[in-house]
């Protein structure tokens, strides 16, 4: 049998200088916002979340085919740390999730309207690692059965994985309504959501969490028409979808992780200092996991589990951080090597943290003496 080697390499120093996370923010009038009295100006809970991002040191990019409200009275939002409101979204008013899917027709681009297209269209224009999806409501109000909703919503998100493999998406249940006719339809769709959503909806790459944005959601006070959310309302959907993003991606950077290990000296808090002694830096802890403060974790971050037909499997625990990017490559004699992308067949959550299940082929040239491989981690 060939000897196993495993070479690892980290490329970059923090993820402060890492390229934004890629939010695309999906629905209808809800999330692209009513310039009409009592709205909170056209901007939605995008920018109450927008907000929680930024203040929190997140480096985000909104993404979307639009970049306004629906209706004439435009409002920008003021800026946050300097930073100006970053508006792109893919909200459109009045929208069914079917029509998400086909496009509506009768719909023309430009300030003020609903935006044109289709998710395809759309898609092929931008790649997502965050997708935050609101969509149903206008279904409900046609009284749309729920279960039918909640397929075109997963329609919706299987096309988003295709187009961004590896991206997380976010499922919004829908806030109450003091619609009647709605409401009942509305409470469907929220339960097949929730039965389905979490254990049914993730593939190897990409995984899909539920937000309830349901449960506290008062239609009376936190709306400001019985069906869109006032300013309180925003604030409130922005909230739980904030919650579940720090959840899956973890601390914003490296400074506010090593902040948490209080113990250990200035002198040795860089992201190359390595304070334990045990051969990790503080920086491939915070991506691999393991304490800078133990001197226990001196363990390479890829683990062998078995080997099958020449083909080995690994368990990789890294950082849940879409930022990251892996690149596997084998060599038989350390100095030609050949990209390998490993098959991602299982993922387990540990806190902030993924272990991966990865499938690599062994080296085309085996059976030679050694069989290399190379996990380089990078944080363009």
């Amino acid at each position: 049998m060939p000897l196993f080697r495993l070479l690892f390499f980290l490329l970059g120093t923090s993820l402060a200088t890492a390229a934004p996370l890629r939010v695309l923010c999906l629905g209808d009038s809800i999330t692209q916002g009513l310039t009409v009295a009592g709205s909170n100006g056209g901007y939605s809970w995008r920018y109450p979340l927008w907000k929680s991002m930024i203040e929190a040191g997140y480096n985000v990019d909104f993404i979307g085919s639009i970049n306004y409200g629906n209706g004439t009275e435009q409002v920008i939002p003021p800026p946050v740390n300097g930073i100006p409101f970053d508006r792109d979204h893919e909200g459109h008013a009045a929208w069914r999730a079917d029509e998400i899917l086909n496009g509506k027709p009768g719909e023309l681009p430009g300030v003020g309207g609903a935006g044109s297209g289709r998710l395809s269209q759309w898609l092929a224009t931008y790649r997502a690692d965050i997708a935050v999806i609101m969509i149903g409501t206008n279904d409900c109000i046609l009284r749309q059965n729920g279960d039918s909703t909640a397929a075109e919503i997963l329609a919706i998100t299987r096309a988003i994985q295709a187009d961004s493999p590896g991206a997380s998406v976010f499922i919004c249940s829908l806030p109450n309504t003091t619609i009647s006719v709605a409401q009942a339809s509305l409470i469907q769709t929220n339960a097949n959501l929730f039965a389905n959503v979490d254990s049914l909806w993730s593939t190897a790459s990409s995984r899909v969490k539920f937000v309830n944005c349901t449960t506290g959601y008062n239609a009376t006070t936190h709306n400001y028409d019985g069906l869109h959310p006032n300013a309180s309302g925003e604030a409130f959907i922005a909230s739980r979808i904030f919650e579940q993003f720090q959840e899956v991606v973890g601390p914003p950077n490296f400074a506010a992780w090593i902040a948490g290990f209080p113990g250990i000296p200035a002198a040795m808090r860089g992201a190359d200092a390595d304070p334990d002694g045990d051969g990790f830096t503080n920086f491939q802890h915070f991506i691999f996991g393991g304490s800078p403060e133990s001197g226990s974790d001196a363990q390479p971050p890829l683990k062998l589990i078995s080997e099958a037909g020449g083909d080995r499997i690994f368990t990789l625990v890294r950082r849940r951080h879409s930022a990251l990017r892996l690149r596997f490559s084998t060599s038989t004699d350390l100095e030609t090597w050949n990209s390998t992308p490993p098959k991602v067949t299982g993922r387990r959550r540990i806190g902030s943290y993924d272990e991966l299940t990865l499938l690599l082929p062994a080296p085309e040239a085996e059976p030679l003496p050694n069989a290399f491989y190379r996990i380089e981690v990078a944080t363009p």
